[in-house]
C-alpha cells in the first residue's frame, strides 16, 4: 500500500471519528479500519499508543467502541429500533454473536412494555436473564418484613451487592440484590426505598 493512500485513509478516518461521535456506529467502523489495516503505523508503533495519544482513549475504550459498531450493525438487520449510544450495546457483548440480535428485540419489547427507552440498564437487564446472573421471579418469596435490622454493601469492580437481613415473624431473613449501578449513595437510598416498601 502506497504512502498516499495510507495517508488518505487515515485523514479520512480520522475526520469520522472527529465528527462522529455524531455516530458511534461510524466511530466504531473507522476505528476498526484504522486498527486492522495498521493505518496507525504512520506515527505511532501500536494502535493503543495511537488511540490513547490521539483520542484520549485507552486501549480498552477503544475496543469497546468497534465491538459496540460492530454489534449494532449485526442487530440493525433484525430491528426498526436501532441503539443510540454504544452503551445501550455494551452488555450484550457477554453474547454470543448469535445471540445478540434476539437480546436486543427482548430488550426493546420490555422497555416498551415499561413505557421506557431502551436503556443500558434495560439491555443488562435482558442480558444478566439469559446468562443466569439474576433469579428468576418465580424464585423470589413474598414476605411480610418488618424493618431492616441490618444492610452492609459491598463493592465490586463492576456491580454492588448489598445484603438486607429482615425480621419477620420471629425469622431472621436475608436477601442480596444486586446492582449495575456502584454508586454507594444510589444503593443507600435503594435500600431505605426498599425499607419503606418491604
Amino acid at each position: 500500500m502506497s504512502d498516499a493512500v495510507v495517508s488518505r485513509s487515515l485523514v479520512e478516518c480520522e475526520e469520522v471519528i472527529e465528527r462522529g461521535m455524531q455516530t458511534f456506529v461510524e466511530v466504531g467502523q473507522a476505528l476498526a479500519e484504522i486498527r486492522d489495516s495498521r493505518l496507525y503505523l504512520e506515527g505511532y508503533d501500536r494502535f493503543e499508543d495511537y488511540c490513547k495519544e490521539r483520542w484520549g482513549w485507552n486501549a480498552s475504550r477503544a475496543r469497546q467502541i468497534c465491538s459496540a459498531s460492530e454489534i449494532s450493525e449485526r442487530i440493525a438487520s433484525v430491528t426498526i429500533v436501532t441503539p443510540l449510544c454504544e452503551s445501550q450495546v455494551r452488555p450484550l457483548t457477554k453474547l454470543q454473536p448469535a445471540e445478540q440480535p434476539a437480546a436486543w428485540n427482548e430488550a426493546v419489547e420490555l422497555a416498551e412494555e415499561r413505557g421506557e427507552q431502551v436503556t443500558a440498564r434495560v439491555v443488562q437487564e435482558v442480558v444478566d436473564r439469559r446468562t443466569g446472573e439474576v433469579i428468576d421471579d418465580a424464585e423470589i418469596v413474598e414476605t411480610k418484613a418488618k424493618p431492616v435490622t441490618k444492610s452492609r454493601p459491598f463493592q465490586h469492580p463492576r456491580r454492588t451487592t448489598v445484603f438486607i437481613t429482615l425480621d419477620t415473624d420471629d425469622v431472621e431473613q436475608s436477601a442480596q440484590v444486586i446492582f449495575n449501578e456502584t454508586s454507594p449513595a444510589f444503593v443507600r437510598d435503594l435500600a431505605n426505598a426498599l425499607v419503606r416498601v418491604l
